[in-house]
């Protein structure tokens, strides 16, 4: 287990993502062209504005990178909107928004994350 995708509700932990690999596509499942994403939020997603190949979430060494794939409703990270296929740093902690779902990046070990007044 590399990290974790927690989606929050309230302000409190409804589910969490795990990002098994060092290299892991988020998006939503296209059953008619039998496409799966690694990182299936088709079920938070039902108004579809997640990609099928949403984003990627790459990890390096240390550090782990965060890049929109051509998304059509963008890929933010905090309030930045993601240039495509530019990498960006990704840290503990960071809110990440894939279309209209926002998800909050966790690393095993690290400090507990308290939940936000900010997430919906």
């Amino acid at each position: 287990m590399y990290a974790y995708l927690r989606y929050e509700k309230a302000g409190k932990l409804q589910e969490r993502l795990p990002i098994t690999g060092k290299n892991v596509i988020i998006g939503r499942v296209d059953p008619k062209r039998g496409y799966t994403p690694d990182i299936d939020l088709s079920s938070l997603d039902p108004t579809k504005t997640v990609s099928r190949q949403h984003a990627r979430i790459r990890f390096e060494e240390t550090f782990f990178y965060i890049e929109d794939i051509k998304s059509h409703n963008k890929t933010r990270l905090g309030e930045l909107v993601l240039t495509p296929l530019k990498a960006e740093l990704l840290q503990h902690g960071d809110w990440i928004a894939f279309g209209s779902v926002r998800l909050r990046f966790e690393i095993p070990g690290m400090r507990a994350l308290t939940p936000s007044k900010e997430s919906k």
